[in-house]
């Protein structure tokens, strides 16, 4: 650390009796930097800037409120392959203060003399702002990338915080629901050696294999190296997708074969989420997920150790996450946030109009597609007992699965084989009409896919509307090229989701913790961003005026302030209506 011309060296894992101690002994400079970590008009620059953060305001209880100019972000905004490149890469590539960490043994350094190790520290700090000034910030510049850059700055504190915060964990009801679990797997292994007509293992490939293929008469899909047929995860759902169903007199085979699926969704929900759950548990109770920005090719934050956002909504396992006590959680997510950006960039009105109706989109293009009135609709997929009921719920998950996928080119096989999920059994002629209908109802949207994969091909990159650029250099207009088709369908993948679960939500979160700074009272954290739903934690308060007006808060931050956020940064009018919806939890669901 260096403050008004002197140089102060002190290693961040010297042993002290407390952290107290440690500020004591160094009092002047890290209140000093306190000062500017806490300080809303200071930018820190540093490589991979949000680990140093986490550690000084983690050891020393401070409040983060500063900018963090992070050069592997510079670095991912120039190339997108460039993911958690080092410091080191970065000043070969710039010819930079190069060869200076040659002789230097990293794993050793505690053991070096403090005065060298200082040095080590100031080249490496040196080497950053060069890079920065002198590299990234005039190439960023170069391709409009200055704006995403300062909003990366702007998300990297709040990232940080989020981190150190951490979700408290309900340890008593992970155990008792991992207990339920055990019951169901016995129960289920019991069922299928029922089915099955003789004891076996399930978790023998080479016993299951004997059940499914001999037993039952499947044809593998699949084959292991040793030349038996497949029994993993992919093999048993395509075998209950091609070879099972409602015309099949291979009645307990198909049972079979379910029971199967759940076994194995039972196993793998222990062995990937309750099996490592002691692990994850930090001494704070909590379990600390790490952030990633800057690292997917879509422009979505992603989640490391553990991986927060695979565990999917509704699933049994996130109940294990709890506030701490007398704090309560506030979670909101964006409806249809994706269909919603792209019939604002393919100005499908017909879709925009359905929108701005407050409709819903799935049930509303069902009834355009099928000449039905919306709101009678509405009633009789609210009445289970109506003899239309079940078909007309169906063509709904079908318009659904098409709604989302054909934006990002699914196919009417890949509809069929969705549908088949769903336990619903439609001929392929079925569902190639209904992709064809829809792409008739909503033409811009087929013409606006067009217009994007002929600017890919012509200039192999994609840019969305705040400015992120992807490249694709793979593109061509060769159709039967493989390689270039994945291209095509990564940019227009890219330009949706970048914008609709990427950096819209990061927005609302900066502006979000904005708002919780200015009111201390709630003590509110962002925990949690899964792609477009977002989980806080605030302070319990049994006012339910106060409660109802924090939630309606947030909805406008999300709905209104974003879009003018956008509006005044980038110079983006994004004119169709969102939708964020919120509510209070004592458990993650």
């Amino acid at each position: 650390i260096r403050v008004n011309g002197k140089q102060y060296g002190f290693r961040l894992d010297e042993k002290c009796t407390s952290s107290d101690d440690l500020v004591e002994k160094y009092y002047n400079p890290l209140r000093k930097v306190q000062r500017l970590v806490e300080s809303p008009e200071i930018m820190l620059s540093g490589h991979n800037i949000k680990f140093d953060l986490n550690f000084l305001c983690y050891k020393f209880k401070w409040k983060m409120r500063c900018l963090a100019y992070d050069t592997m972000l510079g670095a991912y905004f120039l190339d997108e392959t460039d993911i958690y490149i080092s410091l080191e890469e970065l000043c070969n590539r710039y010819d930079v203060m190069n060869n200076y960490k040659a002789n230097i043994n990293r794993r050793k350094l505690r053991e070096m003399n403090p005065d060298d190790e200082l040095l080590y520290n100031m080249r490496d700090t040196k080497s950053v702002v060069l890079i920065k000034e002198r590299h990234l910030d005039p190439a960023l510049a170069e391709l409009e990338l200055t704006g995403m850059m300062g909003l990366g700055c702007q998300a990297i504190p709040v990232l940080s915080k989020m981190e150190t915060r951490g979700v408290l964990v309900d340890q008593e009801y992970a155990k008792r629901e991992q207990m339920k679990l055990y019951e169901q797997l016995i129960d289920i292994r019991q069922d299928l050696k029922e089915l099955a007509q003789s004891p076996f293992n399930p978790d023998s490939p080479k016993q299951l294999g004997s059940i499914l293929y001999n037993k039952f008469s499947f044809n593998p899909v699949k084959w292991t190296d040793t030349g038996a047929g497949s029994t993993d995860s992919e093999s048993i759902i395509r075998i209950r997708q091609e070879q099972c169903g409602r015309e099949t007199d291979n009645w307990k085979g198909t049972k079979f074969v379910e029971k199967l699926l759940d076994y194995n969704k039972l196993v793998g929900l222990n062995e990937k989420y309750y099996g490592k759950l002691p692990k994850w548990i930090q001494a704070d109770g909590c379990v600390h997920t790490s952030f990633n920005i800057g690292v997917t090719a879509t422009g979505r934050l992603s989640s490391s150790n553990p991986n927060m956002q695979n565990q999917k909504r509704g699933s049994e396992f996130r109940g294990v996450y709890i506030p701490r006590p007398g704090y309560v959680f506030l979670e909101g997510d964006f409806s249809q946030i994706e269909l919603r950006i792209a019939a604002w960039l393919a100005k499908e009105k017909r879709m925009l109009q359905m929108f701005e109706e407050g409709k819903d989109i799935h049930t509303a293009t069902l009834c355009e597609m099928t000449g039905r009135n919306y709101e009678d609709t509405l009633k009789l997929l609210d009445n289970p007992k109506h003899r239309e009921y079940q078909d007309v719920k169906n063509l709904r998950v079908g318009i659904k699965n098409i709604n989302f996928g054909e934006i990002y080119g699914a196919s009417p096989e890949r509809l069929q084989r969705e549908m088949v999920k769903n336990g619903i059994y439609w001929e392929l002629e079925d569902c190639v009409k209904l992709c064809n209908d829809r792409k008739k109802l909503y033409p811009n949207i087929v013409k606006w896919k067009k217009q994007v994969e002929n600017f890919i091909v012509t200039h192999k990159y994609v840019r969305m509307p705040l400015g992120q650029i992807r490249r694709l250099p793979n593109a061509n207009n060769n159709w039967k090229d493989q390689d270039s088709k994945r291209a095509i369908r990564q940019g227009i993948n890219f330009i949706i989701q970048s914008t609709a679960s990427g950096w819209l939500p990061i927005i609302g979160m900066i502006l979000l913790d904005k708002y919780f700074q200015q009111n201390p009272e709630w003590d509110g954290c962002i925990l949690l961003q899964v792609h477009d739903s977002i989980l806080c934690e605030v302070k319990q308060n049994h006012n339910r005026g106060s409660m109802e007006k924090l939630k309606k808060t947030m909805q406008t931050i999300m709905e209104v302030d974003v879009k003018e956020y956008i509006k005044e940064v980038f110079s983006v009018d994004i004119t169709v209506p969102l939708e964020f919806k919120c509510d209070y939890l004592q458990r993650w669901r």
